[in-house]
């Protein structure tokens, strides 16, 4: 499996293609924005969760942090703001304890605000 790598890909690209001509019946898990454009390829691109279905992940996990979730109106466009990515509202609502589910969240600290950067880097911002 590979991850992370968004910044890298044409040079990951050179190192997959070569793996798999060496290393018959291997298969390589490529998470990333873009296709590496490999021979085989096959590309899937999940679709961000509807609103009413982004909520719900969000209570679900809220619950098992023991927090509820009592008002859906900034819970709604906390998930808006996280564009419905399943990922991104499971670590949302795992830092539910240093905010209320009223208001979104503040910038992420610490390992969550590692990610929020390699985010932004793999969009090259």
């Amino acid at each position: 499996m590979l991850e992370g790598f968004e910044h890298l890909v044409d040079a990951f690209a050179g190192l997959v293609a070569e793996l798999l001509r060496q290393v018959p019946g291997l298969t390589v898990l490529a998470v990333g924005r873009r296709p590496l454009g490999v021979a085989g390829e096959r590309v899937f691109a999940p679709a961000p969760l509807g609103e009413d279905e982004a909520v719900k992940l969000f209570a679900e996990r809220a619950t098992r942090q023991g927090v509820a979730v009592r008002e859906e109106a900034g819970v709604r466009e906390s998930c808006r703001r996280l564009d419905g990515i399943p990922l991104a509202i499971e670590l949302a609502a795992e830092r539910l304890r240093p905010w209320t589910c009223g208001s979104p969240p503040p910038r992420p600290p610490g390992r969550a605000g590692r990610r929020r950067a390699q985010a932004q880097k793999s969009y090259g911002r």
